[in-house]
Formats: structure tokens, C-alpha cells, sequence
């Protein structure tokens, strides 16, 4: 599992901290990971341009995307269920 920002290293590296996140975070620091999946952004209410989408992805051991949930609103959170069944459903594959 990681997490994917355009924020940069030493933020991402606080905010893991400050969360105690168990997953390695990685900063896409050109959007490129962004642009690849789609979720490359512009949230002008907070005047924020070429940010990550609120999003997760489960990518399975052969590369595909087996499921997929994109946020419009990024204090929208995901149904941590559904994901863990995603990510339990691509280990079995």
C-alpha cells in the first residue's frame, strides 16, 4: 500500500507522522503519477492548481486496476470497507 501526493516530501513525511500512518507515502512532485491515473485537479475554491484528486486505487500484482473510487469534494472520505474488500479481492487473484 502507498499514498500518493503532490504535496511535497517533508510535508507528506509530517503528515504521516502526525497520522501514524502504517504505508509509505511518495511525492509526486511532477503530477506525473496524477496525470497517469486521471486524477490531476483544480480545486479553485482553495485556489489550488495541478493537485491530486481525492482518490484510491487498488492495482493488482499484474499492473490492472481492480477497483477505483474518485472523491469531487476532498473532505469526502472512502468506505474503508469497500477498499479492504478491493484490496483482499485483487491478493486472491
Amino acid at each position: 500500500m502507498l499514498g500518493i501526493s503532490t504535496d511535497l516530501p517533508w510535508a507528506l513525511a509530517a503528515f504521516r507522522e502526525a497520522e501514524s500512518l502504517p504505508f509509505p507515502l511518495v511525492a509526486d512532485n511532477d503530477g506525473s503519477i496524477c496525470e497517469t491515473y486521471g486524477v490531476r485537479t483544480t480545486y479553485e475554491r482553495f485556489d489550488m492548481d495541478g493537485v491530486a484528486r481525492r482518490s484510491v486505487f487498488v492495482v493488482d500484482a499484474d499492473g490492472t486496476v481492480t477497483y477505483r473510487w474518485l472523491a469531487d469534494d476532498p473532505g469526502t472520505e472512502p468506505d474503508y470497507e469497500a477498499i479492504s474488500a478491493a484490496v483482499d479481492a485483487a491478493a486472491d487473484i
